[in-house]
Protein backbone atom coordinates (compact mmCIF):
# COMPACT_ATOMS: atom_id res chain seq x y z
CA UNK A 1 0.00 0.00 0.00
CA UNK A 2 1.31 3.44 -0.90
CA UNK A 3 2.61 5.57 2.00
CA UNK A 4 4.75 8.69 2.39
CA UNK A 5 8.52 8.21 2.56
CA UNK A 6 8.64 9.85 6.02
CA UNK A 7 5.95 7.43 7.25
CA UNK A 8 7.84 4.35 6.08
CA UNK A 9 10.24 2.73 8.60
CA UNK A 10 12.80 1.73 5.96
CA UNK A 11 15.38 3.23 3.59
CA UNK A 12 13.30 4.25 0.59
CA UNK A 13 14.05 5.84 -2.79
CA UNK A 14 11.47 6.83 -5.40
CA UNK A 15 12.62 7.65 -8.95
CA UNK A 16 10.00 9.69 -10.80
CA UNK A 17 9.41 9.74 -14.57
CA UNK A 18 10.87 13.25 -14.71
CA UNK A 19 14.05 12.06 -12.97
CA UNK A 20 14.25 9.16 -15.40
CA UNK A 21 14.17 11.61 -18.35
CA UNK A 22 16.94 13.73 -16.85
CA UNK A 23 19.15 10.76 -15.93
CA UNK A 24 20.48 10.06 -19.42
CA UNK A 25 20.04 6.32 -18.79
CA UNK A 26 19.41 4.05 -21.78
CA UNK A 27 17.70 1.30 -19.76
CA UNK A 28 16.79 0.33 -16.18
CA UNK A 29 20.25 -1.19 -15.58
CA UNK A 30 22.08 2.08 -16.21
CA UNK A 31 19.42 4.01 -14.27
CA UNK A 32 19.77 1.93 -11.10
CA UNK A 33 23.56 2.03 -11.36
CA UNK A 34 23.27 5.75 -10.47
CA UNK A 35 21.50 5.02 -7.18
CA UNK A 36 23.17 4.86 -3.75
CA UNK A 37 23.80 1.35 -2.46
CA UNK A 38 23.54 -0.36 -5.87
CA UNK A 39 26.08 -2.52 -7.66
CA UNK A 40 25.49 -3.67 -11.21
CA UNK A 41 26.88 -7.01 -12.40
CA UNK A 42 27.10 -6.78 -16.19
CA UNK A 43 28.92 -9.01 -18.68
CA UNK A 44 28.55 -6.51 -21.49
CA UNK A 45 27.79 -2.83 -22.10
CA UNK A 46 24.63 -1.32 -20.55
CA UNK A 47 23.62 -4.46 -18.68
CA UNK A 48 24.06 -6.84 -21.63
CA UNK A 49 23.95 -10.46 -20.57
CA UNK A 50 26.51 -13.07 -21.46
CA UNK A 51 24.40 -15.92 -22.72
CA UNK A 52 23.29 -17.94 -19.70
CA UNK A 53 25.41 -15.81 -17.39
CA UNK A 54 22.82 -13.30 -16.23
CA UNK A 55 23.50 -9.66 -15.49
CA UNK A 56 21.83 -8.47 -12.30
CA UNK A 57 21.39 -5.65 -9.83
CA UNK A 58 22.59 -5.99 -6.25
CA UNK A 59 21.38 -3.88 -3.33
CA UNK A 60 23.90 -3.35 -0.52
CA UNK A 61 26.37 -5.72 -2.16
CA UNK A 62 24.29 -8.87 -1.66
CA UNK A 63 24.25 -11.07 -4.76
CA UNK A 64 20.91 -12.79 -5.51
CA UNK A 65 19.26 -10.79 -2.72
CA UNK A 66 17.20 -8.31 -4.74
CA UNK A 67 13.56 -8.97 -5.61
CA UNK A 68 12.30 -7.10 -8.69
CA UNK A 69 8.57 -6.51 -9.20
CA UNK A 70 6.75 -4.90 -12.12
CA UNK A 71 3.43 -3.50 -10.93
CA UNK A 72 3.69 -5.96 -8.04
CA UNK A 73 4.38 -9.03 -10.23
CA UNK A 74 7.73 -10.83 -9.52
CA UNK A 75 10.31 -10.87 -12.34
CA UNK A 76 13.08 -12.99 -10.78
CA UNK A 77 14.10 -16.31 -12.36
CA UNK A 78 16.87 -18.59 -11.06
CA UNK A 79 17.34 -15.99 -8.28
CA UNK A 80 18.33 -13.35 -10.85
CA UNK A 81 16.45 -10.24 -11.93
CA UNK A 82 16.08 -9.21 -15.56
CA UNK A 83 15.37 -5.49 -15.46
CA UNK A 84 16.70 -4.34 -18.84
CA UNK A 85 13.73 -6.00 -20.58
CA UNK A 86 11.34 -3.23 -19.48
CA UNK A 87 11.35 -0.31 -21.97
CA UNK A 88 12.46 2.78 -20.06
CA UNK A 89 9.79 5.00 -21.66
CA UNK A 90 7.04 2.76 -20.24
CA UNK A 91 8.00 3.48 -16.61
CA UNK A 92 6.08 5.95 -14.47
CA UNK A 93 8.26 5.56 -11.38
CA UNK A 94 10.51 3.11 -9.56
CA UNK A 95 10.16 2.45 -5.83
CA UNK A 96 13.16 1.02 -3.98
CA UNK A 97 12.90 -0.31 -0.42
CA UNK A 98 16.26 -1.37 1.01
CA UNK A 99 16.76 -3.95 3.73
CA UNK A 100 14.86 -7.05 4.81
CA UNK A 101 11.35 -7.08 3.33
CA UNK A 102 10.50 -10.78 3.40
CA UNK A 103 7.40 -10.37 5.60
CA UNK A 104 5.36 -8.81 2.80
CA UNK A 105 7.30 -10.04 -0.24
CA UNK A 106 8.66 -13.51 0.61
CA UNK A 107 11.87 -15.04 -0.73
CA UNK A 108 14.75 -13.06 -2.30
CA UNK A 109 13.82 -9.78 -0.57
CA UNK A 110 16.89 -9.98 1.66
CA UNK A 111 18.83 -7.00 0.31
CA UNK A 112 15.76 -5.09 -0.82
CA UNK A 113 12.85 -4.76 -3.22
CA UNK A 114 12.56 -2.84 -6.50
CA UNK A 115 9.01 -2.20 -7.72
CA UNK A 116 8.82 -0.85 -11.27
CA UNK A 117 5.49 0.91 -11.82
CA UNK A 118 4.57 1.44 -15.46
CA UNK A 119 2.48 4.17 -17.05
CA UNK A 120 -1.24 3.53 -17.09
CA UNK A 121 -3.44 3.96 -20.12
CA UNK A 122 -5.01 7.39 -19.67
CA UNK A 123 -5.47 10.80 -21.27
CA UNK A 124 -5.36 11.81 -24.89
CA UNK A 125 -3.38 9.89 -27.50
CA UNK A 126 0.38 10.52 -27.46
CA UNK A 127 3.23 8.94 -29.45
CA UNK A 128 6.96 9.22 -28.70
CA UNK A 129 10.01 8.21 -30.75
CA UNK A 130 13.60 8.26 -29.48
CA UNK A 131 17.02 6.99 -30.47
CA UNK A 132 20.46 6.45 -28.89
CA UNK A 133 23.89 6.07 -30.50
CA UNK A 134 26.89 4.86 -28.52
CA UNK A 135 30.25 3.12 -28.79
CA UNK A 136 28.83 -0.32 -28.00
CA UNK A 137 25.04 0.16 -27.99
CA UNK A 138 22.64 1.69 -30.50
CA UNK A 139 18.90 1.65 -29.89
CA UNK A 140 15.62 3.15 -30.95
CA UNK A 141 12.29 3.27 -29.14
CA UNK A 142 8.69 4.04 -29.97
CA UNK A 143 5.71 4.35 -27.61
CA UNK A 144 2.02 5.09 -27.82
CA UNK A 145 -0.43 5.85 -25.04
CA UNK A 146 -4.18 6.57 -25.00
CA UNK A 147 -7.10 6.15 -22.60
CA UNK A 148 -7.54 2.43 -23.38
CA UNK A 149 -4.02 1.00 -23.67
CA UNK A 150 -0.33 1.85 -23.95
CA UNK A 151 2.45 0.08 -25.85
CA UNK A 152 6.23 0.64 -25.81
CA UNK A 153 8.84 -1.01 -28.02
CA UNK A 154 12.66 -1.01 -27.79
CA UNK A 155 15.28 -2.44 -30.14
CA UNK A 156 18.93 -2.61 -29.07
CA UNK A 157 21.98 -3.31 -31.24
CA UNK A 158 25.18 -4.35 -29.44
CA UNK A 159 28.53 -3.99 -31.16
CA UNK A 160 31.42 -6.43 -30.81
CA UNK A 161 33.60 -6.21 -27.70
CA UNK A 162 36.84 -7.82 -28.81
CA UNK A 163 39.82 -9.16 -26.78
CA UNK A 164 41.92 -6.12 -27.70
CA UNK A 165 39.54 -3.77 -25.86
CA UNK A 166 38.06 -5.96 -23.16
CA UNK A 167 39.03 -9.44 -22.00
CA UNK A 168 37.08 -12.04 -20.05
CA UNK A 169 39.73 -14.46 -18.75
CA UNK A 170 38.49 -17.63 -17.11
CA UNK A 171 41.94 -18.11 -15.60
CA UNK A 172 44.67 -20.65 -16.14
CA UNK A 173 43.79 -24.32 -15.87
CA UNK A 174 45.33 -27.70 -16.66
CA UNK A 175 44.10 -29.57 -19.73
CA UNK A 176 43.80 -33.37 -19.87
CA UNK A 177 47.32 -33.48 -21.34
CA UNK A 178 48.67 -31.51 -18.39
CA UNK A 179 49.54 -28.38 -20.38
CA UNK A 180 48.53 -24.97 -19.08
CA UNK A 181 45.81 -23.16 -20.98
CA UNK A 182 43.81 -19.95 -20.75
CA UNK A 183 40.30 -19.08 -21.90
CA UNK A 184 39.43 -15.68 -23.34
CA UNK A 185 35.97 -14.61 -24.42
CA UNK A 186 34.71 -11.87 -26.68
CA UNK A 187 31.17 -10.59 -27.21
CA UNK A 188 29.97 -10.63 -30.80
CA UNK A 189 27.43 -8.43 -32.54
CA UNK A 190 24.05 -9.00 -30.85
CA UNK A 191 20.59 -7.54 -30.67
CA UNK A 192 17.58 -7.48 -28.39
CA UNK A 193 13.98 -6.31 -28.72
CA UNK A 194 11.45 -5.68 -25.96
CA UNK A 195 7.78 -4.75 -25.88
CA UNK A 196 5.54 -3.78 -22.97
CA UNK A 197 1.75 -3.49 -23.29
CA UNK A 198 -0.77 -2.45 -20.65
CA UNK A 199 -4.52 -2.08 -20.92
CA UNK A 200 -7.47 -1.17 -18.73
CA UNK A 201 -9.97 -4.03 -18.49
CA UNK A 202 -12.22 -2.53 -15.85
CA UNK A 203 -12.35 0.18 -13.21
CA UNK A 204 -9.67 -1.42 -11.01
CA UNK A 205 -8.35 -4.18 -13.30
CA UNK A 206 -5.22 -3.89 -15.45
CA UNK A 207 -3.59 -6.37 -17.81
CA UNK A 208 0.18 -6.14 -18.44
CA UNK A 209 2.36 -8.05 -20.91
CA UNK A 210 6.12 -7.90 -21.48
CA UNK A 211 8.07 -9.83 -24.13
CA UNK A 212 11.77 -9.72 -24.89
CA UNK A 213 13.88 -11.62 -27.39
CA UNK A 214 17.68 -11.57 -27.43
CA UNK A 215 20.04 -12.94 -30.07
CA UNK A 216 23.46 -12.96 -28.40
CA UNK A 217 26.80 -14.10 -29.81
CA UNK A 218 30.19 -14.70 -28.24
CA UNK A 219 33.45 -16.40 -29.17
CA UNK A 220 35.80 -18.27 -26.85
CA UNK A 221 39.53 -18.69 -27.53
CA UNK A 222 41.46 -21.39 -25.72
CA UNK A 223 45.17 -20.61 -25.88
CA UNK A 224 48.14 -22.38 -24.33
CA UNK A 225 51.57 -20.87 -23.80
CA UNK A 226 52.48 -22.35 -27.18
CA UNK A 227 51.05 -19.85 -29.67
CA UNK A 228 50.23 -22.58 -32.16
CA UNK A 229 47.90 -24.33 -29.71
CA UNK A 230 44.74 -22.35 -30.26
CA UNK A 231 41.11 -23.47 -30.50
CA UNK A 232 37.95 -21.45 -30.87
CA UNK A 233 34.28 -22.05 -30.06
CA UNK A 234 31.39 -19.93 -31.32
CA UNK A 235 28.25 -19.59 -29.19
CA UNK A 236 24.79 -18.41 -30.23
CA UNK A 237 22.09 -17.77 -27.65
CA UNK A 238 18.35 -17.44 -28.24
CA UNK A 239 16.72 -15.95 -25.17
CA UNK A 240 12.94 -15.47 -25.01
CA UNK A 241 11.19 -14.07 -21.93
CA UNK A 242 7.50 -13.45 -21.36
CA UNK A 243 5.72 -11.95 -18.38
CA UNK A 244 1.98 -11.40 -18.09
CA UNK A 245 0.13 -10.08 -15.05
CA UNK A 246 -3.44 -9.29 -14.09
CA UNK A 247 -3.61 -6.65 -11.35
CA UNK A 248 -6.71 -5.75 -9.35
CA UNK A 249 -6.15 -2.65 -7.23
CA UNK A 250 -9.08 -1.22 -5.25
CA UNK A 251 -7.44 1.55 -3.21
CA UNK A 252 -10.69 2.70 -1.60
CA UNK A 253 -11.19 -0.73 0.00
CA UNK A 254 -7.45 -1.41 0.43
CA UNK A 255 -7.66 -4.61 -1.60
CA UNK A 256 -4.97 -5.64 -4.07
CA UNK A 257 -4.50 -8.88 -5.98
CA UNK A 258 -1.82 -9.85 -8.50
CA UNK A 259 -1.85 -12.95 -10.70
CA UNK A 260 1.22 -13.35 -12.92
CA UNK A 261 3.06 -15.72 -15.27
CA UNK A 262 6.82 -15.35 -15.79
CA UNK A 263 8.80 -17.55 -18.21
CA UNK A 264 12.16 -17.90 -19.93
CA UNK A 265 13.05 -20.17 -22.85
CA UNK A 266 16.83 -20.12 -23.30
CA UNK A 267 18.73 -22.06 -25.98
CA UNK A 268 22.53 -22.24 -26.09
CA UNK A 269 24.13 -23.38 -29.37
CA UNK A 270 27.84 -23.95 -29.90
CA UNK A 271 30.21 -24.78 -32.76
CA UNK A 272 33.93 -25.49 -32.48
CA UNK A 273 36.34 -24.16 -35.08
CA UNK A 274 36.66 -27.60 -36.69
CA UNK A 275 32.87 -28.16 -36.87
CA UNK A 276 30.43 -27.05 -39.58
CA UNK A 277 27.10 -26.96 -37.73
CA UNK A 278 25.88 -25.57 -34.40
CA UNK A 279 24.56 -28.01 -31.80
CA UNK A 280 22.50 -27.50 -28.65
CA UNK A 281 24.66 -27.34 -25.51
CA UNK A 282 23.86 -28.36 -21.95
CA UNK A 283 23.17 -24.78 -20.95
CA UNK A 284 19.75 -24.74 -22.63
CA UNK A 285 16.65 -24.67 -20.45
CA UNK A 286 13.06 -23.61 -20.06
CA UNK A 287 11.48 -22.42 -16.84
CA UNK A 288 8.48 -20.54 -15.56
CA UNK A 289 6.67 -19.48 -12.41
CA UNK A 290 3.02 -18.72 -11.70
CA UNK A 291 2.24 -16.42 -8.78
CA UNK A 292 -0.92 -15.34 -7.01
CA UNK A 293 -0.70 -12.73 -4.23
CA UNK A 294 -3.75 -11.14 -2.59
CA UNK A 295 -3.72 -8.72 0.34
CA UNK A 296 -6.33 -6.72 2.25
CA UNK A 297 -5.86 -3.72 4.51
CA UNK A 298 -7.93 -2.41 7.42
CA UNK A 299 -7.75 0.79 9.49
CA UNK A 300 -8.65 1.22 13.17
CA UNK A 301 -8.62 3.85 15.87
CA UNK A 302 -9.42 6.72 13.56
CA UNK A 303 -6.90 5.56 10.92
CA UNK A 304 -4.09 5.63 13.50
CA UNK A 305 -3.67 1.84 13.49
CA UNK A 306 -3.65 -0.46 10.45
CA UNK A 307 -3.52 -4.14 9.55
CA UNK A 308 -2.48 -5.86 6.33
CA UNK A 309 -3.02 -9.59 5.76
CA UNK A 310 -2.40 -11.65 2.67
CA UNK A 311 -1.85 -15.01 1.03
CA UNK A 312 0.69 -15.82 -1.69
CA UNK A 313 0.96 -19.00 -3.79
CA UNK A 314 3.82 -19.63 -6.20
CA UNK A 315 4.65 -22.52 -8.54
CA UNK A 316 8.12 -22.83 -10.15
CA UNK A 317 9.32 -25.25 -12.85
CA UNK A 318 12.71 -25.82 -14.50
CA UNK A 319 13.90 -28.28 -17.18
CA UNK A 320 17.10 -28.62 -19.17
CA UNK A 321 16.63 -29.05 -22.94
CA UNK A 322 19.59 -31.36 -23.50
CA UNK A 323 19.49 -33.40 -20.30
CA UNK A 324 15.74 -33.90 -19.96
CA UNK A 325 16.16 -35.79 -16.68
CA UNK A 326 17.41 -32.53 -15.18
CA UNK A 327 14.15 -30.95 -14.09
CA UNK A 328 12.78 -29.61 -10.85
CA UNK A 329 9.68 -27.99 -9.44
CA UNK A 330 8.76 -26.03 -6.35
CA UNK A 331 5.47 -24.91 -4.79
CA UNK A 332 5.34 -22.24 -2.08
CA UNK A 333 2.45 -21.17 0.14
CA UNK A 334 2.90 -18.02 2.17
CA UNK A 335 0.63 -16.43 4.79
CA UNK A 336 1.58 -12.98 6.05
CA UNK A 337 0.35 -10.13 8.20
CA UNK A 338 1.63 -6.72 9.28
CA UNK A 339 0.08 -4.68 12.10
CA UNK A 340 0.96 -1.06 12.91
CA UNK A 341 0.01 0.44 16.29
CA UNK A 342 0.41 4.08 17.25
CA UNK A 343 1.53 4.19 20.89
CA UNK A 344 1.77 7.98 20.96
CA UNK A 345 1.24 10.84 18.49
CA UNK A 346 4.94 10.71 17.55
CA UNK A 347 5.71 6.99 17.99
CA UNK A 348 4.42 3.88 16.20
CA UNK A 349 5.59 0.29 15.78
CA UNK A 350 4.91 -2.40 13.17
CA UNK A 351 5.01 -6.14 13.79
CA UNK A 352 5.15 -8.37 10.74
CA UNK A 353 4.92 -12.17 10.52
CA UNK A 354 5.16 -14.53 7.57
CA UNK A 355 5.09 -18.30 7.29
CA UNK A 356 6.24 -20.14 4.17
CA UNK A 357 5.58 -23.82 3.48
CA UNK A 358 7.72 -24.92 0.51
CA UNK A 359 7.33 -28.23 -1.30
CA UNK A 360 10.63 -28.58 -3.14
CA UNK A 361 12.10 -31.08 -5.60
CA UNK A 362 15.20 -31.31 -3.43
CA UNK A 363 14.21 -30.71 0.20
CA UNK A 364 10.93 -29.41 1.65
CA UNK A 365 11.23 -26.31 3.82
CA UNK A 366 9.16 -24.47 6.42
CA UNK A 367 10.29 -20.90 7.05
CA UNK A 368 9.08 -18.46 9.73
CA UNK A 369 9.89 -14.77 9.20
CA UNK A 370 9.32 -12.12 11.89
CA UNK A 371 9.90 -8.38 11.48
CA UNK A 372 9.78 -5.44 13.90
CA UNK A 373 9.86 -1.79 12.78
CA UNK A 374 9.56 1.42 14.79
CA UNK A 375 9.04 5.03 13.68
CA UNK A 376 9.50 8.19 15.74
CA UNK A 377 8.45 11.56 14.28
CA UNK A 378 10.35 14.53 15.66
CA UNK A 379 8.25 16.75 13.41
CA UNK A 380 6.61 16.67 9.98
CA UNK A 381 10.01 16.73 8.24
CA UNK A 382 12.25 14.60 10.50
CA UNK A 383 11.82 10.92 11.48
CA UNK A 384 13.91 8.16 13.02
CA UNK A 385 13.25 4.48 12.30
CA UNK A 386 14.48 0.99 13.16
CA UNK A 387 13.97 -2.14 11.09
CA UNK A 388 14.82 -5.66 12.32
CA UNK A 389 13.76 -8.61 10.20
CA UNK A 390 14.57 -12.10 9.04
CA UNK A 391 14.64 -13.02 5.36
CA UNK A 392 15.64 -15.97 3.19
CA UNK A 393 16.56 -17.08 -0.33
CA UNK A 394 15.87 -20.56 -1.70
CA UNK A 395 18.56 -22.35 -3.77
CA UNK A 396 18.25 -21.70 -7.50
CA UNK A 397 16.06 -24.19 -9.35
CA UNK A 398 19.01 -25.59 -11.32
CA UNK A 399 21.42 -25.84 -8.36
CA UNK A 400 20.55 -29.50 -7.64
CA UNK A 401 22.22 -30.67 -10.84
CA UNK A 402 25.93 -31.32 -10.71
CA UNK A 403 26.39 -34.21 -13.16
CA UNK A 404 25.47 -34.96 -16.78
CA UNK A 405 25.31 -38.69 -15.98
CA UNK A 406 21.65 -39.78 -15.62
CA UNK A 407 22.42 -42.78 -13.40
CA UNK A 408 24.63 -40.71 -11.10
CA UNK A 409 21.94 -38.04 -11.02
CA UNK A 410 19.28 -40.54 -9.95
CA UNK A 411 21.52 -41.96 -7.24
CA UNK A 412 22.49 -38.55 -5.86
CA UNK A 413 19.43 -36.52 -6.68
CA UNK A 414 19.14 -34.77 -3.34
CA UNK A 415 21.83 -32.36 -2.20
CA UNK A 416 19.90 -31.23 0.86
CA UNK A 417 20.64 -27.56 0.17
CA UNK A 418 19.28 -25.27 2.86
CA UNK A 419 17.86 -21.80 2.23
CA UNK A 420 20.16 -18.85 2.73
CA UNK A 421 18.78 -17.12 5.83
CA UNK A 422 19.73 -13.96 7.62
CA UNK A 423 18.78 -11.17 10.00
CA UNK A 424 19.06 -7.51 9.06
CA UNK A 425 19.46 -4.89 11.80
CA UNK A 426 19.00 -1.31 10.62
CA UNK A 427 18.42 2.16 11.97
CA UNK A 428 18.21 5.45 10.12
CA UNK A 429 17.03 9.04 10.02
CA UNK A 430 15.25 11.04 7.30
CA UNK A 431 14.87 14.77 6.92
CA UNK A 432 12.77 15.76 3.91
CA UNK A 433 11.55 19.25 3.01
CA UNK A 434 10.13 20.78 -0.16
CA UNK A 435 13.61 21.72 -1.37
CA UNK A 436 15.98 19.07 0.06
CA UNK A 437 16.32 15.63 1.61
CA UNK A 438 18.91 14.06 3.89
CA UNK A 439 18.88 10.34 4.70
CA UNK A 440 21.22 8.26 6.85
CA UNK A 441 21.06 4.49 7.34
CA UNK A 442 23.31 2.11 9.28
CA UNK A 443 22.72 -1.62 8.87
CA UNK A 444 24.19 -5.04 9.54
CA UNK A 445 23.31 -8.30 7.77
CA UNK A 446 24.01 -11.57 9.59
CA UNK A 447 23.64 -14.39 7.02
CA UNK A 448 23.91 -18.17 7.44
CA UNK A 449 24.13 -20.87 4.73
CA UNK A 450 25.24 -18.15 2.33
CA UNK A 451 25.38 -19.00 -1.38
CA UNK A 452 28.77 -18.02 -2.72
CA UNK A 453 31.42 -18.69 -5.33
CA UNK A 454 34.38 -21.02 -4.83
CA UNK A 455 37.14 -22.37 -7.06
CA UNK A 456 37.57 -26.07 -7.80
CA UNK A 457 40.76 -25.95 -5.75
CA UNK A 458 38.90 -24.60 -2.71
CA UNK A 459 36.28 -27.33 -3.06
CA UNK A 460 38.89 -30.05 -3.46
CA UNK A 461 37.66 -31.00 -6.94
CA UNK A 462 40.24 -32.26 -9.41
CA UNK A 463 40.15 -31.54 -13.14
CA UNK A 464 39.09 -35.10 -13.95
CA UNK A 465 36.44 -35.33 -11.24
CA UNK A 466 32.75 -35.05 -12.10
CA UNK A 467 31.03 -32.61 -9.75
Amino acid sequence: METRDLDTPAAVTVISSEEIKKSGAVNVDTLLAQQIGFNGMSYGPNGQEYGGSASRTKIRGLDKGTLVLVNGAPMNLLNYNAISNIPLDSIEKIEIVRGSNATLYGAEAMGGVINIITKKASGSAKTTISGTIGNYTDKWSVGHQNEYFSVYYDKDYYDEVNPQTRKFPYGEYASSSGSKKNNYNTLGKSRKESIFITGNIGKNLTLNYNHSKSDLNRFQITRSKAAADKLGTSYKYDDNRDTASLVYDDTSNKLKSVFSFNSRWFTSNQKKSNEKEFSVSGGSYKMFNITSDTQKGWSFNGDKDSLIAGIAIKRDFYQNYKYTFQKSDRTSLGLYTSYTHQFAPKFSATLGLRGEAINDFDTDQNVFLPQLQTLYKFNENLTWYTNIGKSFIMPAMNSQFYTTDKDAHNLKKSRGLKPQEGWTYETGMKKITNSSSLKLAVFNMDISNKFGWASEEELGIGTNTKA
